[in-house]
């Protein structure tokens, strides 16, 4: 398996009204700044995993990584209809970024965060929520943003069909 995608469900599923979505994002970089990755998980609210996602994202630093999670799991929701989003993050200054409550100094983050903040426009409703890298599937997308083993033996647990 590898580094490679790890999605439940490919871009050629067709997409399924899910009313409301949570995502946990998770980015990292090694080293800061160096290559970057990103882990996603979509659910329904009540748990069922709709993707998984892990990927490179290219070359940047820890907050592009942060952001480029943040964009996936947007733009997975939008082609899974979502209307209500909720994405969860581990960085305090991209969530807060995000909610307005600090300003994007730095030119390379604006250019996530307006990407960001258009995709936000394509649903009725979504929140930015930090949380501890530790919390509920915080440390499950931190191993999809690792890759690798890590990243495919969360796909084996979340992705079995007994799973509900």
């Amino acid at each position: 398996m590898g580094s490679a995608d790890v999605q439940k469900n490919d871009n050629n599923t067709p997409p399924v009204n899910h009313r409301r979505v949570v995502v946990t994002t998770d980015g990292m970089c090694t080293p800061n700044p160096g290559k970057t990755r990103i882990g996603v998980i979509v659910e329904t609210g009540e748990g069922e995993i709709l993707q998984l996602v892990s990927e490179d994202s290219g070359w940047g630093t820890s907050n592009t990584a942060e952001y480029s999670a943040i964009i996936r799991g947007l733009e997975v929701s939008a082609r899974l209809r979502a209307q209500i989003v909720t994405v969860y993050t581990d960085s305090q200054l991209v969530e807060r970024q995000l909610n307005g409550v600090y300003k994007v100094g730095n030119k390379t983050l604006r250019g996530y965060h307006t990407r960001a903040k258009k995709l936000e426009s394509k649903f009725t409703r979504v929140r930015f929520r930090w949380h501890s890298r530790e919390a509920d599937r915080g440390p499950q997308a931190d191993a999809l943003a690792k890759g690798g083993k890590a990243a495919a033996e969360i796909y084996e647990q979340l992705a079995e069909p007994s799973r509900t």
